[in-house]
């Protein structure tokens, strides 16, 4: 897995956010994506942002993501999953993105960006996203924006 350095999610996160946000450098977590897919995996849930910090926890969520293939090692010792269902799609082409994950006011917030098709083919989709973060024991929201693809 590729463990992207803090500094550079500090800096998109500044550029990103702006004056508007009071996030600080050092409160960016480095995160790895464990697993993504824009692709329909026929369990159509609703939008919502899920943990795992146990290998319990981990192996009921993986189920609920309704693919055949056994579930990804985690160390849960020191780190935690974290899964994006971003809901059932009308097309294809919608994919999430996380953009940062950052600790502030006593909380882990990952936002991420839902890209939506300027058009896209007709099949039901469901796409997943599932990130590794050191544990966190405290509560985890989600802050969410959508972009637009420019249509071509």
């Amino acid at each position: 897995m590729l463990r992207v350095p803090g500094i550079l999610f500090a800096v998109l996160g500044l550029c990103m956010w702006g004056g508007g946000h009071s996030a600080r450098a050092d409160a960016m977590v480095p995160f790895d994506v464990l697993f993504k897919t824009e692709v329909a995996t026929l369990c159509f849930h609703e939008r919502s942002l899920e943990t795992a910090r146990t290998p319990a926890e981990w192996t009921s969520l993986w189920q609920r993501t309704c693919f055949s293939l056994p579930v990804p090692a985690v160390d849960f010792q020191h780190d935690m999953v974290i899964v994006y269902f971003m809901g059932e799609q009308s097309s294809g082409g919608y994919h999430p993105e996380v953009t940062g994950v950052y600790r502030a006011r006593g909380q882990l917030t990952v936002a991420i960006t839902d890209h939506i098709p300027c058009g896209g083919f007709d099949v039901v989709t469901d796409p997943v996203l599932a990130i590794v973060v050191h544990k966190w024991p405290g509560p985890v929201v989600l802050e969410r924006s959508e972009e637009l693809q420019p249509c071509r």
